[in-house]
């Protein structure tokens, strides 16, 4: 089975309708607050920055957006092993209008709970289940009074 896993981080797990949604706010909360702050800073008409603010204020806006697009990112293949679709979807939400009704859509979806399918292929560890092969009967199977030459030596 396949654990939930809240680690904004990793892209390891499942996770719910309300976690994808705490995520997804707080990755845009953390884009626009980058932004704003790099904005203000380059565009302020009160004072003249110096440019070491204004390259301190470019390298935190380098910084802070992939970092929150990695959250999103995490966070919405999570939600889709939970929905037990392919984590390739994910990249539908950045298709104009598209994205919009996909994240939507993998919000409100109810999630599959239980085994999820794909268990056995995200998980590469040796400790994973194998599944077990069922026995194959043959009609032609020896039986034990069958002479074998290789007992007689």
């Amino acid at each position: 089975m396949v654990a939930v896993n809240n680690n904004y981080f990793s892209s390891r797990g499942r996770i719910g309708r309300r976690t994808l949604f705490w995520a997804s706010i707080a990755s845009t909360c953390l884009m626009f607050l980058s932004a704003i702050f790099f904005f203000v800073i380059l565009f302020s008409t009160t004072h003249d920055p110096s440019i070491s603010t204004k390259l301190f204020a470019f390298i935190q806006f380098l910084i802070a957006i992939p970092i929150s697009l990695w959250i999103f990112l995490a966070a919405l293949i999570k939600r889709l092993r939970d929905l037990q679709l392919s984590p390739w979807l994910s990249l539908t939400v950045f298709m104009p209008f598209v994205g919009n009704f996909a994240l939507i859509l993998f919000l409100i979806a109810p999630g599959k709970y239980g085994e999820v399918k794909m268990a056995q292929k995200i998980d590469s560890s040796p400790h994973a289940e194998q599944p077990i092969q069922p026995e194959v009967k043959s009609q032609f199977t020896a039986s034990p009074e069958v002479y074998r030459p290789e007992q007689n030596k």
